[in-house]
């Protein structure tokens, strides 16, 4: 017989090995393995893998020889965690913890990874995941005082808390510049009729460590609600729901003043209640998505002569209503995002359970309905979209629920993934999710 142990493997993950190039033995845990089949004394083995786990690297010691008695334990598996840069995270509100998985943004499958969840505490959120995908930052209500919490993401795909940092007031939104190097906060006093703020943090990005305040907290109007940063620019949107305007903000290096305090640089009026916003990948179409009157309003950039790129210009008529066939109720538009090729648009709808679809002109920025204009979902809540213009999933969430979607790179069609549905927990309630890429 041929066999030995496996240490190090990744709770919840497997890994094939073979011998001989067959032969195959799945092994899901620690511990002692041997090949089915029996060799004749003397006669030569060769031990390799399928693969890797998710999270880890396996190398195989003693892995060929000749059969004999003691090659029946000879062979030592080591799995080692590695870095995990297709990290998705998602933060239950119920329980307060950070549950990590992977994604395979060609399939969309999702792979539960095996480090303890990271406390965050209950109601915390939202987050974000940092450029090296090795830092998430996530609000925190704290015992007593808000917070603003580092946590590292580390080999295997381990979740750990590094740091915090007290907040003046409760955070409702954060965004990060496009090197990571600054955190953008926004802020509710929590007293009646008094503004929101813009809070800004210097972040150290090897390390992830966060820094004091810089300036003073950015005074903004009482209903500011969301915080949006362009894909590919230092450039804030700060989404109103009841003044129905979006204010840009130049942060990062590109900050007119002082480098990374936002200063505000244009608004945009929008229909009502913009509840979400998206920029295609090349920056040459923004849509807002208006919640109240249910609508997608397009956006084309300032003049190439503008010294702020990746802020908008207010349209006149390219407003399009949202409309499927397959509705059953009133429609309830919850986001929106852009494929990675910037060629299509998809919108969840909350009352309706499904995600429309739209093709984008890539000359006009005009969205067409695909065929069909909407599939079915679990989870009609937050969007996410992954991956390259070839090899791209979306990923919607609703609940404990989340599903999962390729995203056909020549028509935009989404296809669910296998599986198409993940339960995350009979008790889970996922507030939000964000993906390192």
């Amino acid at each position: 017989m041929v066999g030995g142990t496996v240490s190090g493997l990744p709770q919840g993950q497997s890994l094939t090995l073979l011998n001989n190039g067959g032969d195959a033995v799945t092994v899901s845990a620690d511990g002692s393995f041997q090949f089915p089949t029996a060799l004749v004394s003397g006669a030569a083995y060769t031990v390799s893998s399928e693969g890797q786990p998710t999270g880890a690297n396996c190398t195989i010691g003693q892995g060929s020889g000749s059969a004999s008695a003691s090659s029946a334990t000879a062979v030592a598996v080591v799995c080692s965690p590695t870095q995990v840069n297709n990290i998705a995270l998602f933060l239950d509100l119920s329980a307060g913890t950070l549950i990590n998985y992977a994604y395979d943004p060609s399939t969309a499958q999702l792979s539960p990874l095996a480090s303890p969840k990271a406390v965050a505490g209950t109601n915390a959120g939202p987050m974000v995941i940092d450029p090296s995908n090795q830092h998430a930052f996530v609000l925190l209500p704290g015992t007593t005082t808000p917070e603003l919490a580092a946590y590292t993401l580390g080999g295997g795909g381990l979740v750990t808390l590094a740091a915090t940092v007290p907040l003046s007031s409760q955070g409702a939104g954060i965004a990060l510049s496009t090197g990571g190097n600054y955190a953008y906060v926004l802020a509710n006093p929590s007293a009646g009729g008094v503004d929101m703020q813009l809070l800004t943090y210097p972040i150290n990005t090897p390390s992830g460590v966060i820094g004091s305040p810089i300036d003073m907290p950015m005074q903004l109007a009482s209903n500011a609600a969301t915080l949006y940063r362009n894909p590919s620019y230092d450039m804030l949107f700060v989404l109103d729901p009841f003044l129905n305007n979006v204010t840009c903000f130049a942060i990062g290096a590109t900050a007119p003043a002082t480098p990374g305090v936002p200063e505000a640089i244009s608004q945009l009026n929008t229909g009502n209640g913009p509840r979400a916003m998206a920029v295609t990948p090349n920056n040459a179409f923004a849509y807002i998505l208006n919640g109240v009157d249910n609508t997608i309003q397009l956006f084309t950039p300032q003049q190439s002569n503008d010294p702020h790129p990746g802020s908008f210009e207010t349209p006149s008529q390219h407003t399009y209503p949202i409309a499927s066939s397959t509705s059953g109720h009133a429609i309830d538009a919850a986001s929106i995002a852009i494929a990675p090729s910037g060629r299509f648009l998809y919108v969840s709808d909350l009352s309706n359970a499904v995600i429309y679809q739209y093709s984008i002109d890539q000359v006009s920025g005009a969205l067409t309905p695909l065929t069909p204009d909407s599939v079915p979902t679990t989870a009609p809540g937050q969007l996410s979209v992954v991956g390259t213009a070839t090899a791209a999933s979306l990923y919607s969430v609703r609940l404990n629920q989340v599903a999962a979607w390729t995203i056909n790179p020549t028509s935009g069609q989404l296809t669910p993934g296998t599986p198409a549905d993940y339960n995350l927990g009979s008790n889970v309630i996922v507030g939000f999710m964000a993906f390192g890429q």
